[in-house]
Parts: structure tokens; sequence; C-alpha cells
């Protein structure tokens, strides 16, 4: 099996075999949970009006180059996605959402707005970032970056850091904590 289309199903749980995945069709579904593993020929994954999901797991998925309709998902808790090869990620107006883990090397661009409940957003292993949006998200208060070290660009290559209408006070760069929104390592801002 190679091709799985439940769009618009009241399909609430779906096992996957451990079988590669060409396409996986779950828009409009009644589905609760996502998790996704070492599916290394599915290219995308669309969650455009899958309003039951309440958590989202992608781990080891290197061809996903994209993940969308990731908005008005408002059972959604929590979404962490690991080794896709998106370069983009938007999340909006996921009104219960409490925590977002990502860690793609390829990632450029984060976007997460209106999202009320977010308390925390970890980057660690998004090395390429270039845009970090977070906002409109009343009690985010942790952003966690890769740690800083001296043979890597990072954070050099970022050129937008975007925290409007949020209650953040740090940002942990893996172990280290800078207080008081220290962007002295962000260069290009």
């Amino acid at each position: 099996m190679t091709d799985i289309d439940v769009r618009n199903s009241v399909v609430g749980t779906l096992i996957l075999p451990s079988c590669p995945l060409v396409s996986l069709e779950i828009s409009g579904s009644l589905l609760t949970q996502l998790n996704l593993e070492n599916q290394e020929l599915l290219t995308s994954v669309n969650l455009t009006n899958c309003s039951k999901l309440t958590d989202i797991k992608i781990n080891t998925c290197s061809a996903i180059e994209t993940v969308t309709g990731v908005n008005g998902l408002n059972n959604l808790k929590t979404i962490a996605i690991f080794g896709t090869s998106q370069k983009e990620m938007t999340i909006e107006s996921c009104i219960n959402l409490q925590d977002v883990q990502l860690s793609i090397q390829e990632l450029e661009t984060v976007i997460i707005k209106n999202c009320n409940k977010l308390k925390s957003v970890n980057l660690a292993g998004c090395i390429n970032l270039k845009t970090i949006e977070i906002y409109d998200c009343k009690t985010f208060n942790q952003l966690t970056l890769s740690p800083l070290s001296s043979d890597s660009n990072w954070p050099a290559n970022l050129t937008k850091l975007n925290l409007r209408d949020t209650i953040i006070t740090n940002i942990t760069y893996g172990t280290e904590v800078k207080s008081n929104l220290d962007l002295s390592p962000f260069i290009n801002l």
C-alpha cells in the first residue's frame, strides 16, 4: 500500500502499516492524532479542516517539503515536527495550541499567529532560520533556539524577528538563557 485517502471521512484513528507512503490525503477528516514516522517517500501533508486533531507528530520524513492547512484547528494542542525538508511553516488561529517543537535544518521561515494559549516554541535544530514571527499569541513566553556556537553562522542568518503581542521575556539558546531579550547575537536584525 502506497496511497491512503481518507479526505472528508469520519475516520478518527488511522494506524499506518510500516510501508512507504507516497500519498496521504487526510484533509477534512475527523482524525484526532497524526503520527508519521520514517515515511521517506511522502512529500506533503495537508491538514486543512482536520478540526478534531489534537496532536501532530511527524518524525524522520525527510521528503516532506510542505505541511499545510495548520490554521483554525481549534482542538490542536501540540505540534512536533522533526527531520522534514520544509523551508516554511505557518501556524495560524489554533486557539488551544500550547506547544510547538520544530527541528528542521532546512527551515527558513516560521510564522505563528493568533494562537492565544501558546506557551512555548522550541526551534532547536532549525539552523537556517531567516524569519521568526510569533505574534498575537497572548500567553507565549518561551522561545528556544539552537545553541550558539563559534563554528556556526547561526543566528547570523536571522533577518526578521517579530514577537509582537506576546509576554516573552527571554530567549534560550540550548541551555543558555538570555534574559531581557538580549538580541546582540542577531547581527542582521
